[in-house]
């Protein structure tokens, strides 16, 4: 039943797909190279190039924390979280969202492609492709912890977006898987440096600054979505509760990360601090532009704040 309803959704996103050359031609070598190029190209749009080191700032976290070297699995680990993860994540998410990715004014820049039916066997592909890699490559070399923690990146990516699972449409499940995302970046970072299966694990605070977090930012962006989301019938977080209760929400998870982080750097409380009184502000003006831009400018900060906090411990 679950591979049936895969291959269903499957041929969905396929159906009426342009094809990639006229039948019977046989393009030339320069026209093969533009093709392939032009694909390269798209694929690194469609993977959210602004939110590279943000995503990479937990793996990084997780490196330091564990005060792991940087060799050549540490670095593999820091690159999968741009552009590779880019595709699984938002790949998987832009074809399962064409409906409402249509309708949404932001979409089609920074925010996100919209991805046509000609696209969606490439990303499939490409998606298959970065997951067996790298997976291939933390197992072979001993890494296995670390391949699990990724394999739980790749899991996400799939349930959160790929019927019939679909957590985008499953209230509060959606906002905590994206904390767990959070979390597993984390974990794959602190483990990084692990060969075979000795295991430890970073304080409790983390693992729930970690969750608290990446569920926030979600939740936040789930606000800036509500009437595209309300339209298509999608039932998020924000669709559920309603917008003011999903940033009453936002605003007491931002003074939970404020307690977590008390006795941490005055950098990073400042950082929450900033977050719970824009999430205030949002409250005050629900405006879809608003509520993007003020969210994405705060998740902009974090390579910022990150940097800061790296410079100053070392």
């Amino acid at each position: 039943m679950f591979m049936g309803e895969w291959r269903n959704w499957y041929t969905r996103t396929t159906q009426n797909r342009v094809p990639l050359r006229i039948e019977g031609s046989i393009p030339s070598s320069p026209t093969k190279i533009m093709k392939t190029w032009n694909n390269i190209k798209r694929l690194v749009f469609i993977s959210r190039p602004a939110g590279w080191l943000p995503f990479a700032c937990p793996y990084i976290a997780g490196v330091i924390l564990a005060e792991a070297d940087w060799n050549f699995i540490t670095w593999l680990g820091a690159f999968f979280c741009t552009f590779p993860m880019g595709i699984v994540v938002f790949g998987l998410n832009d074809i399962a969202d064409k409906k409402s990715d249509v309708i949404n004014s932001r979409k089609g820049g920074a925010a996100g492609a919209i991805v046509n039916n000609s696209e969606t066997k490439l990303l499939v592909y490409a998606s298959l492709v970065v997951s067996v890699l790298f997976e291939a490559v933390y197992i072979t070399t001993g890494h296995y912890l670390t391949a699990l923690w990724t394999l739980g990146i790749l899991v996400f990516a799939y349930t959160y977006s790929v019927p019939p699972i679909r957590l985008k449409t499953r209230p509060i499940l959606d906002g905590f898987s994206n904390g767990l995302w959070g979390l597993f970046i984390l974990m794959s970072g602190f483990t990084a440096s692990i060969v075979g299966l000795r295991a430890f694990y970073p304080h409790w605070r983390l693992v729930f600054l970690a969750v608290l977090t990446g569920m926030v930012f979600h939740v936040l962006f789930t606000v800036a979505d509500y009437e595209v989301d309300k339209k298509v019938g999608d039932t998020t977080i924000a669709v559920y509760l309603g917008k003011i209760k999903t940033l009453i929400l936002c605003e007491l998870i931002f003074i939970a990360d404020l307690f977590l982080t008390r006795h941490s750097s005055a950098g990073l409380r400042a950082f929450f601090l900033l977050c719970a009184l824009t999430t205030l502000a949002m409250m005050r003006r629900p405006t879809p532009r608003f509520t993007y831009r003020a969210t994405g400018i705060l998740v902009l900060l974090m390579p910022v704040l990150f940097a800061y906090l790296v410079l100053k411990t070392y």
